[in-house]
């Protein structure tokens, strides 16, 4: 008697996006349900409730949609056998999800591709994969998290082939007012461009992923590609696809080695042989539709239909026989006549030199890598007939309609050269004059009475002791604005006040040249995106950093940026473009080298030094604050500038006006912090005298800008909050001069004293920053966020944990020195080590804490320069804590505490880059304590070894406890700085320990299925 087969058990499969864009859900549907999978899948869809970032764009999307999506998802998990995450990147929701559901699998697309790729690339050969993502922003998001994922498996890393940015984003495949699909030629060419970029750069690269949805149903321009590199062999894989067939198999234990990833490759290209008729029943991402235009592709906006029962348009796209005869480019990119050759950069792709119109300056393509047409590359050898001069200039002049529209002949070809010039409209700005006084401004300016703010010519203070002496100005006659010109002529003598006098020097013509010069070099290299950078700079930067005056930058700039210097200008671009992808305008155009920018600007820099002006220094504090300018010479380069303008002085009665006299002041408290904490983080001596600093506090009046002045634009900083944070920054700048003067200079380091004597030198030191703390107000807590604002504050209470750790250094030093007769007893000196030593870590549970409060609007805001060193400060003290604890379990202790530091690091780095540093140094620690106590590993086993995501990052955390054990907050009892929830949650001990069962996941576990070697796990845990 035959026995009925029961059907396969149901598997209930969650589809995850990530973002609030619920058109996105709605186009995964016919993708996913076009898969043969071999379970009996049951697929709902869930999209992150309003609230969430509509687009994933940064580590900072990633982290607030994380924080949402998190606990509703949890509610979810019981109802659901699996999970897939579909979105292109690392995002945390993956590993958070997968540490609380068990064992039921959580799928990132993302992670899937790489699977899927390495799989199709196979061990044994030396095939590479490659991504095609959207907007720049996502090359080094990507390519960092590919590293972090391959980074223990070398055999496997190799295979990665990197990223390639196509700068596609929505607006480049909108409508025009007339119906036209005007941008999509541009953006075919951008996708073009960015395949052959990868295919030139990577001959070994054979499977390419496409890096983002909304890059779904573009792979036939991905294919055009290959074929035009002469590769049509290359693959293209679909990350959806290679998400599910995954997820498909993990839910039966099917090993993947058996998933035919094969679904998962792009069928378009046999697609192309079907003719237009094929593309009528297929449906793309976005409520996008594509249209075959006579094997060119064109966009049509159909609406935010969902994309299961959306159809073409019949008023919109012609009858497929009306588009045989069509050419490729759309008919809004007219393409360049055989007369006029290519530019140079559609020469070197060997691609033909379109234009979006007649009147268009730069071709589709360099518009879309926003750079300019040039024409100076020599054209290709090649044999053709001798044609006279009569029969060429015939040729010339016999041109099509659209000729007329070109320059004349003498502005496009050079008769010496024989080159084409490029279709650029003169830069008039260039060629103008340049204002040297700004007192012969017509109109009203804040700059005419200016001292230290004129265009062409620098200011040196008269020294006390110099070759000239002030007594000699007695007789002299000053204009109205204190000038007086008959002396060392072309220098002008200006009087300040009755004890400071400057020597105001005119620039020569050389000097003028070489300085246009460069400022033509540095707008260039960032050309046309100048405007933009600044309005980033004063959004992000200038409020908590406000040493510029806005409204004279601005005045200037608007007239032309060959008003400022190479260095205020240079450094203001560099500065702003770790923001770049905070513009809409510039998020998805590449971005130059800032750090090629950032090299020329230092080294301009350096050859100021003979006629600085005040807007080279404030240049140079800005340039100091970048992340990869790491100089204690330069600081004091910075500081002989100053001496130089006098910035150091009393400027309280100058004869300036009154926004100069703030702007001075704001510069030299700036400079103040500068040397102060480059002292500290470097541990050098200061080269700022207390004796030689004559500047007054800053008021409140000295700050021009206020709320109202606030950029309303998404990702900005709050002015009146930047300005007490700066403000208690050197307040704060105060207290660490005086920790560093007392206890960290030459003859104090070398001459020990008792820790009694260092406490009664200490006592009141402590209680300065304890006042400084206490007077913090409410509205600079970590916890005071404003939706869609970014926060600085966070350097701030960074600063205050370090200036308490440097203070709690100079006592724990005398603990390494054992005097033979302690002045009041042994016993006595016991118990005040012991009552130190838990004190010093009170500071350094808090300090970590701190981290833990972290928000992304922290993260992704302002940063100060020694921020990076002051997070491995920290970990250095609790390797000095571990160093003088006499016992070894309490050194243990230490040893975890690190560790979990570290790890928390970890988790925060790719949201804030300036934290690696402090990782490498809390590596080296880890190293010196292993000497000390031998292997890390030994004598752990009633400890739970948690491996970070990337590498083998042992992790050791005291069975039952986390750093919240053993120490207080060193604020007051009333301290409003309370833990952030979320982040309180993150670093949950049972979130770090997963309990699913098997202790693993799945892309690390069947990595090794490739024989690419060990792979360490990425984000597993287990107990040893």
């Amino acid at each position: 008697m035959a026995v009925d087969q029961l059907p396969p058990p149901c598997r209930r499969v969650l589809v995850i996006n990530p973002n609030t864009s619920t058109t996105l859900t709605d186009s995964f549907q016919p993708i996913l349900s076009a898969l043969q999978l071999s379970q009996n899948v049951q697929l709902s869809y869930w999209t992150c409730p309003p609230g969430g970032p509509a687009m994933i764009k940064s580590q900072a999307d990633m982290h607030d949609s994380a924080a949402l999506c998190l606990p509703l998802l949890l509610r979810l998990a019981p109802d659901f056998d699996g999970f897939l995450a579909a979105c292109y990147a690392d995002h945390p929701v993956v590993r958070l999800l997968q540490s609380q559901v068990g064992s039921k699998p959580v799928v990132c697309i993302f992670h899937a591709s790489i699977y899927a790729a390495l799989q199709l690339a196979g061990p044994s050969s030396t095939a590479q994969f490659g991504i095609i993502t959207t907007a720049p922003v996502y090359e080094a998001l990507l390519s960092s998290a590919v590293d972090m994922i391959l980074r223990s498996n070398k055999q496997a890393l190799a295979r990665f082939g990197g990223v390639a940015a196509s700068g596609i984003g929505l607006a480049d495949l909108r409508l025009d007012h007339l119906g036209k699909l005007r941008q999509a030629e541009a953006a075919r060419e951008k996708v073009i461009a960015a395949t052959q970029d990868m295919l030139r750069s990577r001959q070994d690269v054979q499977i390419l992923c496409m890096g983002g949805v909304i890059l779904a149903g573009m792979e036939p321009w991905v294919h055009e590609a290959c074929k035009a590199e002469g590769r049509p062999e290359v693959q293209v894989l679909d990350q959806l696809a290679a998400g599910m067939l995954t997820l498909d198999a993990l839910l039966g234990d099917t090993p993947l080695q058996t998933v035919n990833y094969g679904q998962a490759l792009s069928r378009w290209i046999a697609s192309l042989h079907l003719g237009p008729a094929s593309f009528h029943d297929r449906v793309i991402i976005f409520g996008w539709q594509f249209i075959d235009v006579a094997h060119g592709f064109a966009w049509m906006i159909v609406g935010s239909c969902s994309a299961s029962t959306a159809t073409l348009e019949p008023s919109l796209c012609p009858a497929p026989h009306c588009l045989a005869d069509r050419p490729l480019h759309m008919a809004t990119v007219a393409p360049r006549l055989r007369d006029l050759r290519p530019c140079d950069n559609c020469r070197q792709r060997k691609i033909r030199c379109l234009f979006a119109s007649d009147d268009a300056v730069n071709c589709v393509l360099c518009q879309s890598r926003s750079t300019t047409c040039t024409y100076v590359r020599e054209p290709p050898r090649k044999k053709r007939a001798v044609v006279s001069k009569d029969q060429n200039h015939d040729k010339a002049s016999s041109t099509s309609p659209r000729a007329r529209h070109h320059p004349p002949a003498s502005q496009s070809i050079s008769s010496a050269a024989g080159v084409t010039k490029p279709r650029r409209k003169p830069n008039n700005d260039a060629q103008s004059s340049v204002l040297r006084d700004y007192s012969q401004l017509p109109g009203q300016s804040l700059l005419k009475e200016t001292l230290g703010h004129q265009n062409r010519q620098s200011s040196a203070v008269v020294g006390a002791t110099a070759d000239f002496d002030i007594c000699l100005t007695k007789t002299l006659s000053w204009d109205e604005r204190g000038a007086f010109a008959g002396f060392r002529a072309p220098q002008v003598l200006r009087r300040a006040n009755a004890t400071t006098h400057f020597f105001l020097r005119p620039d020569t013509q050389e000097e003028m040249d070489a300085e246009l010069a460069n400022l033509d070099a540095i707008e260039n290299f960032v050309a046309p995106h100048g405007p933009e950078l600044v309005k980033i700079y004063f959004r992000i930067v200038h409020p908590t950093f406000p040493i510029l005056h806005k409204n004279v930058f601005l005045e200037k700039h608007g007239r032309s940026y060959r008003e400022l210097t190479p260095i205020g200008l240079g450094a203001v671009y560099v500065l702003a473009m770790n923001w770049w992808s905070y513009s809409q305008a510039l998020s998805s155009i590449p971005k130059p080298d800032a750090t090629e920018l950032e090299a020329r600007v230092l080294r301009m820099l350096v050859d100021v030094h003979r006629r600085p002006k005040i807007s080279d220094l404030q240049g140079g504090l800005v340039l100091m604050q970048s992340p990869n300018v790491d100089s204690w010479a330069m600081t004091g380069h910075l500081v002989a500038m100053a001496q130089n303008l006098g910035i150091n002085a009393d400027c309280t009665d100058w004869q300036v006006p009154d926004w100069e006299r703030g702007v001075r002041k704001r510069v030299a408290w700036a400079l103040f912090m500068q040397d102060k904490w480059g002292a500290l983080v470097y541990g050098r001596g200061s080269h700022i005298r207390s004796d030689d600093w004559d500047v007054t506090p800053l008021q409140s009046t000295d700050f021009p800008e206020t709320a109202k002045d606030d950029d309303n634009e998404e990702g900005s900083a709050e002015i009146e909050k930047g300005k007490l944070t700066f403000l208690h920054m050197v307040s704060l700048t105060q207290i660490v001069s005086e920790i560093l003067d007392n206890f960290f200079t030459l003859k104090a380091v070398r001459n020990p004293r008792t820790l009694q004597s260092v406490l009664e030198i200490a006592k009141p030191l402590q209680l300065q920053l304890k006042a400084w703390h206490a007077s913090m107000p409410p509205s600079l807590s970590l916890d005071e966020t404003v939706p869609m604002k970014l926060s600085s504050v966070g350097y701030l209470h960074l600063a205050y944990y370090t200036a308490e750790i440097t203070l709690h250094r100079a006592i724990l030093r005398c603990h390494n020195t054992t005097p033979s007769t302690p002045p009041y007893g042994q016993v006595e000196e016991t118990t005040l080590r012991s009552i130190t030593r838990r004190a010093a870590d009170a500071r350094f549970v808090s300090a970590v804490g701190f981290v833990k409060r972290l928000k992304a609007e922290h993260f992704q805001s302002f940063w100060y320069f020694s921020s990076s060193v002051s997070l491995a400060i920290i970990g250095t003290f609790a390797t000095i804590l571990c160093s003088i604890t006499p016992s070894r379990a309490e050194k243990e202790v230490y040893v975890a505490k690190l560790a979990e530091y570290r790890w928390l690091l970890r988790l925060s780095a790719n949201s804030a880059p300036f934290m690696q540093y402090a990782i490498g140094v809390l590596d080296a620690c880890g190293q010196l304590l292993d000497e000390q106590l031998g292997a890390l590993k030994e004598g752990t086993q009633q400890h739970v070894v948690v491996t970070g995501h990337g590498d083998d990052e042992p992790a050791f955390l005291p069975a039952g406890g986390d750093l919240s054990d053993g120490g207080e907050d060193v604020g007051d009892e009333n301290d409003t700085l309370d833990d952030d929830a979320f982040a309180t949650f993150l670093m949950d001990e049972n979130m770090l320990i997963s309990p699913r069962e098997g202790g693993g996941d799945w892309f690390q576990d069947r990595l090794q299925d490739f024989d690419y070697g060990d792979v360490s796990s990425m984000y597993r845990t287990s107990t040893t």
